[in-house]
């Protein structure tokens, strides 16, 4: 990824994290923030690791995520030349940027659930694990822009809550295999612990606005 890329997603998660109470204020709904972190399960060996983010209302429909997850330790896997090229990379470690719509539905009486359809840019570490040759190979790591999808689903009771998201990344690494790019998809499933500041960002966002 260039220096220019890197520069322009970081300021617009910049920028859309400043003006998201702006957003929600004008909607006459409180932001809404919510933290979540919990376990990050990506295809293969080495799959088990974190993942934790922030999830916030930009409208009665409308929501953004920014998240971040990790893998660490090496897979160990015997991966051979003669394989397709794309089970050589490995998910690794991610930063992603999810925009969603929340599907609409009768809410039950004691606690919420919803269903939030995302999809953003990413940028994520890939590992290939193919066998070496020439020196090149296994443990090498590459970072790669992405596009990523997928539903989440939210059960909360109170400020406390669980998500479950489902999300594919959709890349194309450099793979030495066949000395070009691959349309690769990369599957990741995350199980997180959320809570939700109920009414916090509303009357922080108040003071700071009040004799502007």
């Amino acid at each position: 990824m260039t220096p220019k890329l890197t520069r322009a997603l970081l300021a617009f998660v910049a920028a859309l994290t400043l003006s998201t109470p702006a957003w929600a204020q004008s909607s006459g709904l409180d932001a809404q923030i919510r933290a979540h972190a919990g376990a990050s399960i990506v295809m293969g060996p080495g799959m088990g690791g974190v993942a934790l983010g922030v999830d916030s209302r930009l409208g009665r429909l409308a929501y953004v995520d920014f998240g971040f997850f990790m893998s660490p330790g090496n897979p160990d896997v015997d991966h051979d030349w003669d394989d397709d090229p794309r089970d050589g990379f490995r998910l690794r470690h991610g930063v992603t940027l999810t925009p969603g719509l929340r599907v609409p539905h009768r809410q039950p009486e004691t606690f919420r659930w919803d269903v939030i359809v995302r999809g953003g840019p990413a940028v994520i570490w890939t590992l290939y694990d193919g066998p070496r040759q020439s020196g090149l190979g296994s443990d090498l790591y590459e970072i790669d822009t992405a596009i990523v999808a997928g539903p989440d689903l939210l059960v909360t009771k109170g400020p406390f809550g669980l998500k479950v998201a489902a999300r594919v990344f959709v890349t194309k690494p450099y793979s030495r295999q066949v000395t070009g790019n691959v349309l690769t998809f990369l599957p990741q499933l995350t199980v997180e612990g959320m809570y939700q500041f109920q009414g916090i960002v509303r009357n922080r966002w108040k003071e700071f606005t009040k004799g502007r």
